[in-house]
């Protein structure tokens, strides 16, 4: 993950625990976009280990595109993020 961070294509944050209560507790999702909307509309993807749940509606993917926006805000910047990742691997031994 450290490496990815590197990476210009690649934008990676992360949440800490101490940043408190948050959007998006009740579980993970995935927004998938394509590129031709038209033909592929945004998908909004829910999975568990007993089901999965598809969201297409306009209403329903900016539910969880403002969800998302506001983990953003709340995450580490990309910087931030990959000096937490380096020194948690810093705190392991080995």
């Amino acid at each position: 993950m450290i490496e990815a961070c590197a990476n210009p294509s690649i934008v990676l944050q992360i949440l800490p625990f101490d940043a408190g209560a948050r959007a998006a507790m009740g579980g993970a999702f995935t927004i998938l976009d394509y590129d031709d909307p038209v033909l592929d509309p945004t998908v909004v993807y829910i999975g568990n280990d007993t089901s999965t749940l598809l969201m297409e509606k306009e209403s329903q993917v900016a539910r969880y595109r403002l969800t998302f926006d506001h983990l953003r805000a709340k995450a580490l910047d990309p910087d931030q993020s990959g000096e937490f990742l380096a020194r948690v691997a810093d705190s392991y031994p080995g």
